[in-house]
């Protein structure tokens, strides 16, 4: 229903035209007028004070005028007042077919600089990019090189890109199914696409694979802060007393990771988010700046590793797979973003995973290439060079380090606490604020004690990146995208997603049994 402007009503009304009934509800401003001779552009600005600009400002609308778009920004009366004296230079108006009011096929022209250091809105392109790259960033970023000298150089470098290139192509899956059905959540979409027998191992699936991710996170943030201390001159046995990592795990638990947890909306984080980012940009930066001078004190031909194909292979996949394991967290996100279409997810998957790649394989192969087959298993916790006491600049990257961890872990926390609410509730139940503080208290109070009790659970932790990862980033997306699209789908896609993923899937597995088997030998 297209509904036209009545500019000598005062109080913002519209006089509504019934005659297109295919017009969206954002058709409502600056529609053509047949009548020329009351064009707004053709009279006194002092006019448009009449203009309901009260309804963007609470809507949250984009405008679009003759396409001058300004992204995401409140428009006042002012502004249009600007706007409208801005299409005179363009011999434009507002009433012409071509501008409209809409949240679709927007072109934007702001420039380069406002996109790149504008403000993050909620919810926003930008935003929702960092918190995406944020989400995927954790400890299995800083075992790469670990993964590469295990593998060889050639054959870990083809594991970090397989791996991003299916984190490419399930999470526009998943945005595909929750767009489809509206889920909130990726257990609202798993429990209405496949059924509730599932949601419930899933829901498990997803406990477990938290609970791993973020033991992880306490466990390392414990251990450079001790790295840290005894940097700085503390006693070593006294900062690697068992009393002394109880009250560092303690301590950053309640004071950091708690209140931190305690926020219920991703798009909270979406400036701080940016932290994440630059822990790995100025990682990679040390370890290129560094990576000279441990050539030039360990290079040796003989000690260069291309492929190295044993049983470890599954593991060391299944920890590349690990560093890019944020579809829980997606989905989320996708939920809060302001503007919806394929476009756009593609551009946030796109380039969020590209960025976290090329950082991924520069750490890796810079880390590897510096200590060879005595890379350690965190690459930050690497011995200086020869003659150096301390490493000034990479104990800079462990402080950066305990921020970008304290960042990821209340990323793994909100998903998790929806997906709580979720099942206990219903989809409509809307988080309050002592739901989301007492469910952050218990699942801080729950993963520092398993840190403090275990805080060797690498076994552990392989086996849930190959189990949990595994299911949830691939396994269920694909039975839901092709379940949701089969008869979009041509033959060849179906097949391809199924063989693709179930090779990934079997890989996945395999290394889970392995460990397993190991654990049990010894």
């Amino acid at each position: 229903m297209e509904e036209r402007l009545n500019q000598n009503d005062h109080d913002g009304k519209y006089n509504k035209d019934s005659n297109d009934k295919n017009c969206g509800k954002d058709d409502n401003l600056f529609n053509e007028n047949e009548d020329s001779k009351t064009n707004p552009t053709d009279m006194d600005l002092n006019s448009t004070n009449n203009l309901p600009t009260q309804f963007l400002e609470s809507n949250q609308e984009i405008l679009i005028a003759d396409e001058l778009y300004y992204h995401e920004q409140f428009q006042t009366k002012n502004e249009l007042n600007s706007l409208i004296d801005d299409t005179l230079n363009h011999k434009r108006n507002y009433h012409s077919t071509q501008s409209i009011i809409s949240n679709r096929s927007i072109k934007s022209h702001r420039s380069l600089k406002n996109r790149i250091f504008g403000s993050i809105k909620k919810g926003s392109l930008r935003g929702s990019m960092f918190q995406l790259s944020a989400s995927a960033i954790g400890s299995g970023v800083l075992s790469l090189p670990y993964i590469i000298a295990q593998s060889g150089f050639v054959l870990g470098s083809i594991m970090i890109i397989t791996a991003s290139i299916a984190a490419i192509i399930s999470i526009p899956m998943l945005a595909n199914c929750a767009d489809q059905i509206g889920a909130p959540t990726y257990t609202y979409l798993i429990q209405n696409v496949i059924g509730r027998n599932v949601d419930k191992l899933l829901a498990w699936l997803i406990f477990l694979s938290s609970i791993g991710f973020s033991v992880s996170y306490l466990i390392i943030i414990s251990q450079m802060i001790q790295v840290i201390a005894i940097n700085i001159g503390f006693d070593q046995n006294l900062i690697q007393s068992s009393e002394v990592k109880t009250a560092i795990t303690a301590i950053i638990g309640l004071t950091i990771l708690f209140p931190a947890g305690s926020i219920r909306k991703m798009s909270g984080f979406r400036y701080i988010t940016i932290m994440s980012i630059a822990f790995l940009v100025y990682i990679m930066l040390i370890l290129l700046f560094e990576l000279p001078q441990y050539v030039k004190q360990n290079y040796d031909a003989e000690r260069l590793i291309f492929f190295k194909l044993d049983w470890d292979f599954f593991q060391n996949y299944s920890l590349a797979v690990f560093a890019f394991a944020c579809h829980i967290d997606f989905v989320q996100i996708y939920e809060e973003m302001s503007e919806k279409n394929p476009q756009r997810v593609s551009k946030i998957v796109y380039r969020s995973v590209t960025i976290n790649t090329i950082f991924y394989l520069i750490i890796g192969l810079a880390g590897y290439f510096s200590t060879y087959e005595m890379t350690n298993k965190i690459v930050i916790d690497r011995e200086p060079l020869i003659g150096q006491h301390i490493d000034l600049l990479l104990m800079i990257g462990r402080i950066m380090s305990v921020f970008a961890l304290c960042i990821a872990f209340p990323l793994k926390m909100i998903p998790l606490k929806q997906i709580l609410i979720h099942q206990m509730y219903s989809k409509e139940h809307q988080m309050t604020k002592g739901q989301s503080i007492l469910m952050s208290f218990g699942f801080v109070m729950l993963t520092s004690v398993i840190a403090i009790i275990y805080p060797n659970i690498t076994g552990v932790l392989s086996i849930i990146g190959g189990l949990c990862s595994v299911t949830i980033g691939y396994v269920l997306p694909t039975i839901c995208y092709i379940k949701l699209n089969s008869k979009k789908l041509s033959i060849f896609k179906k097949y391809f997603y199924i063989a693709f993923f179930g090779i990934l899937a079997f890989i996945g597995y395999t290394s889970v049994i392995l460990k397993i088997i190991q654990i049990f030998q010894v």
